[in-house]
């Protein structure tokens, strides 16, 4: 699969969603953004498979972020109302697209933990979004 246009749009609702959470929850670390990232990727790949997802163990500010991002997930797939992270009235998406954009997600934030410490991915992708309103 390529990266187009439409698979950028979801990978930046998604990182739009991490990043308004944790300007709410600044002590938010990339380690908790990853669970939450793999979590998601475990239970839509089981669902892309015709499996039912492992019940995960997610709690506290981890489990509010998941839930967050499987609305904008939900919404991209048809599912549910525009959280207001996403973008209102994009294309609807396959579960395909949604599970490998949630992969890609996964492996950027690995990719940023080379520069140590609790947050760079976080400090990296907030540079490209808007600030809060």
């Amino acid at each position: 699969m390529t990266m187009d246009g439409t698979m950028l749009g979801v990978l930046r609702d998604f990182e739009s969603t991490v990043i308004t959470f944790w300007r709410a929850v600044p002590g938010l670390s990339d380690h908790a953004v990853a669970r939450v990232y793999e979590t998601a990727f475990q239970a839509y790949g089981a669902e892309q498979r015709g499996r039912r997802a492992f019940p995960h163990k997610l709690s506290g500010d981890d489990l509010v972020l998941f839930e967050q991002i499987r609305a904008a997930a939900d919404y991209r797939l048809g599912r549910g109302p525009c959280p207001a992270s996403c973008s209102a009235g994009v294309p609807t998406q396959e579960l395909a697209t949604i599970v490998k954009c949630l992969g890609e997600l996964g492996k950027s934030v690995r990719s940023h933990a080379v520069n140590g410490g609790r947050q760079p991915y976080l400090q990296y992708v907030s540079q490209f979004l808007p600030p809060a309103k």
